[in-house]
């Protein structure tokens, strides 16, 4: 998650006294329009950071206001992908399937993200090889028609899935270097945004 808080509401006084009973409403739209500003920025950083392949990561975060405590207001770009956080983080990755299962990584090159699954092919797509490398238990290679002989012997075409029992990812910290460029242009999204509303309210009180 990207996020921000506006403790108390004196810095933009004069704004808010303008405003008048409309203010709290004011600085939650205000607020929001930051959140959007993150959210835009944390999608291309991501997208910078994990070309190609981002698509469903890009598209999980989004703008949102989050829990009042007190006085502080809060509203951020969040992700409700799991693997959002530990992209940015780093960690070993399992199987959400259980202990003995695999993950199914994608050959590099052999399909356009985002990659399909292993299961959205038929059941005889592909044969089996295991390997002897520490932390590989083997490969996915697809069939060939009958009589056809690929790389890896008759009958047997190209390498498309590696099968590992866990996968470590190295942090990339996306999220933290989406949030320091964006921050830089809160105080001013959150002030233009707060001026707005002043110049609606006043526009509709004089009409």
């Amino acid at each position: 998650m990207i996020g921000f808080d506006v403790e108390g509401k004196k810095r933009m006084q004069g704004l808010l006294d303008e405003l008048g009973a409309n203010a709290d409403k004011a600085v939650s739209i205000a607020l929001f329009r930051c959140a959007q500003h993150a959210e835009g920025e944390v999608k291309r950083t991501a997208q910078k950071t994990f070309n190609p392949g981002t698509g469903n990561l890009m598209r999980s975060f989004t703008a949102q206001m989050l829990a009042k405590k007190g006085d502080t207001l809060s509203a951020g770009a969040v992700s409700n992908l799991v693997y959002a956080g530990i992209q940015n983080d780093g960690g070993t990755i399992r199987s959400s399937r259980g202990p003995g299962k695999n993950l199914a990584v994608p050959a590099k090159g052999r399909f356009s993200p985002p990659a399909p699954w292993p299961s959205d092919f038929n059941d005889d797509a592909f044969s089996f090889i295991p390997s002897k490398k520490p932390g590989i238990t083997g490969i996915l290679v697809e069939k060939l028609a009958k009589g056809q002989t690929g790389e890896f012997g008759k009958g047997l075409g190209r390498w498309m899935y590696t099968l590992m029992p866990e996968v470590t990812l190295k942090p990339t910290r996306y999220i933290e270097r989406a949030k320091e460029k964006s921050s830089k242009e809160w105080p001013r999204v959150f002030n233009e945004r707060l001026a707005e509303l002043v110049d609606g309210a006043a526009k509709k009180a004089g009409g």
